[in-house]
């Protein structure tokens, strides 16, 4: 039978879900665009707070839960699929990494013509660009948005949509970069997609989000050990 637009969703429920999205969206901007500059000049102390984590508490965290106890009113550890035994999907998780690893491996050569990894990476790196980046970008990304968005319309379009949105969150920290100029951020935007719709599959195979932020977590280690 075919799911009608507004099966399970009213205008109110899209708009509201739209409204968080643009919200994050624009906090994280103003963030990365204006205030972690204005930090770094100005208070190197929280400069240095932020990047411990703090901006991932205030800029996505506690919106992500706020509006899931306020408006959706749910279990926020059952409706994020995080209540799973965290073994779930490891064949998942094992597979990826693999393909993951191989994949890094052979771009940094392609690019450098020779392979340097490191293992010793500071605590600001893990805290917040690794594991809080990998745990709050699939909390929002494929536990709230592609969940959502699968009531409205059929997975497959879904997961293109998480995804393509998924890209664009890593706009303003690419320009504020001026990452735009350079040829291989078409190479990231294609990885950061195609990435985003096999985190939305493995969800949906797994129905748990912990294979998504093992995952996840794993491919921004490699990624700052590569310094990709």
């Amino acid at each position: 039978m075919k799911r009608s637009l507004f099966s399970e969703f009213n205008s109110k429920n899209i708009l509201a879900l739209m409204t968080f999205i643009l919200f994050i969206f624009t906090l994280w901007s103003i963030y990365i665009l204006y205030l972690d500059y204005f930090l770094k000049s100005n208070t190197p102390f929280f400069y240095r707070l932020f990047h411990l984590g703090l901006d991932k508490l205030l800029l996505m965290t506690l919106p992500a839960y706020f509006y899931l106890i306020y408006y959706e009113k749910v279990n926020v550890v059952k409706f994020l699929k995080l209540d799973n035994n965290i073994t779930t999907g490891m064949k998942y998780v094992i597979v990826s990494i693999a393909f993951l690893i191989v994949l890094s491996f052979n771009t940094q050569y392609q690019l450098l013509n020779y392979i340097k990894f490191n293992f010793f990476l500071s605590i600001a790196i893990w805290i917040d660009a690794i594991i809080l980046a990998a745990f709050m970008d699939e909390v929002i990304f494929r536990g709230i948005l592609l969940q959502k968005l699968t009531k409205v319309m059929i997975f497959r379009n879904a997961n293109v949509l998480s995804s393509l949105i998924f890209v664009f969150i890593h706009f303003p920290k690419w320009f504020s970069l001026g990452y735009f100029s350079h040829y291989t951020v078409i190479g990231s935007i294609n990885f950061i997609f195609c990435f985003g719709l096999l985190m939305g599959y493995i969800l949906k195979k797994s129905n748990s989000l912990w294979p998504c932020i093992f995952i996840h977590l794993t491919n921004n280690f490699i990624s700052y050990a590569l310094n990709l």
